[in-house]
């Protein structure tokens, strides 16, 4: 209970923190990548359409409502690997800069100062893009089992709530590692430290997927903000244990 309590005053004290932590392109960089992959899904989806009806039409002969309906099956399944796929690409292109930003907030919470470096940034970007990945593909192993356990246990909705647990968890950590490669934890032991906080990041994770899903406003504000709440909770909790 003491972790949820914690929890709790970051996500109060974080939208304070939001507001006072200087950092240029905080809203404009995730605002940004967002209109160039939703362009970029679109394009795709409309040449998978376009495919799907080349398709059919060498079995059978269409006519505009199947074509219609076949595009609007190419619009949906590309939203889905879309909105699957998007937190992903998002967060591991955008890390250098959320772990810049985690890094401001622990300045100004702690009053403690980082050097920047070029070195340091490089790694940033590196290790963002591998925890992503590996993130990806555990949440995907994960997810799948769990699923199909639902499809062929009974107590269906438990195993969704833990896969939507799970997903939620892996989406926090990726805020977490930030902290936690300040503090020079390798990948290893770093995934470590995030199961020891599971239920708290898990909680984090599952109010972030609830903002990212809601338009522009997720994806403007819900990056930055959720790392300043998961990088204050490690603070105040590093300053009880």
């Amino acid at each position: 209970m003491k972790e949820i309590k914690i929890v709790f005053q970051s996500f109060v004290e974080g939208v304070d923190l939001y507001k006072k932590v200087k950092f240029r392109g905080k809203k404009l960089i995730p605002l940004s990548l967002m209109l160039i992959l939703f362009l970029t899904y679109m394009f795709l989806g409309d040449k998978f359409s376009e495919f799907l009806i080349l398709l059919i039409k060498k079995q059978m002969k269409t006519n505009i409502f199947t074509d219609t309906f076949i595009v609007f099956i190419g619009k949906i399944f590309t939203f889905i690997i879309y909105f699957y796929t998007y937190k992903y690409i998002v967060l591991g292109i955008i890390s250098p800069f959320l772990g810049l930003f985690s890094e401001k907030v622990e300045e100004f919470y702690q009053g403690k100062s980082y050097k920047f470096s070029i070195f340091q940034n490089l790694k940033f970007i590196f290790r963002g893009i591998g925890i992503s990945t590996i993130n990806f593909g555990i949440e995907l192993m994960f997810t799948f089992f769990f699923f199909f356990l639902g499809i062929l246990l009974p107590f269906k909705g438990v195993f969704y709530i833990i896969t939507l647990f799970i997903q939620s968890f892996f989406i926090a950590y990726s805020f977490l590692d930030y902290t936690l490669e300040r503090r020079e934890f390798g990948i290893k032991n770093s995934l470590k430290e995030a199961f020891r906080n599971f239920l708290p990041l898990s909680i984090i994770g599952l109010l972030f997927m609830l903002c990212f899903v809601i338009p522009v406003i997720g994806v403007l504000y819900g990056p930055f903000y959720f790392t300043a709440v998961i990088t204050l909770y490690y603070l105040k909790k590093e300053k009880v244990s």
